[in-house]
């Protein structure tokens, strides 16, 4: 809990290469993302270094307020939910690549899935600036 409270930019930074990796070793298949009438095709592939390159901006966010007091728990719940919504949003787009059969009804399950795993990640982001915010303060009293 230290380790996640002192340094999160490390824990964040580390799980970068651990996305790409699990992505860059499944094979080139696609997904369908459905948004109202929009199809978005990506491969697990592009999911991950979207994820990566929005953890890589929170790990240096960290890093540049690291001398600021931060509140512990949120920073250990902002962690955890943007660590796992990233490996959780890459993992479904593989399982659904790759094990799932293509019926509709898988589609519309992947598609709800991977819509609350993203809004996930946008509910952790506001904790993020929540707890920013309040280091800031923090530091200007």
């Amino acid at each position: 809990m230290k380790a996640i409270t002192q340094n999160p930019y490390k824990i964040i930074w580390t799980t970068i290469p651990v996305l790409l990796l699990i992505s860059f070793l499944s094979s080139n298949s696609t997904i369908d993302i459905q948004l109202h009438d929009t199809y978005i095709v990506l491969t697990p592939f592009d999911l991950a270094i979207c994820c990566g390159l929005l953890l890589g901006v929170i790990g240096l966010l960290y890093w540049l307020t690291r001398n600021r007091k931060k509140v512990d728990w949120v920073t250990a719940i902002h962690c955890f939910l943007s660590i796992t919504s990233s490996l959780s949003i890459v993992g479904t787009a593989i399982y659904f690549a790759h094990f799932a059969a293509l019926n509709v009804e898988n589609f519309s399950l992947m598609n709800r899935i991977i819509i609350v795993l993203f809004l996930l990640l946008i509910f952790s982001q506001i904790v993020l600036i929540i707890n920013l915010i309040i280091s800031l303060l923090r530091k200007a009293n």
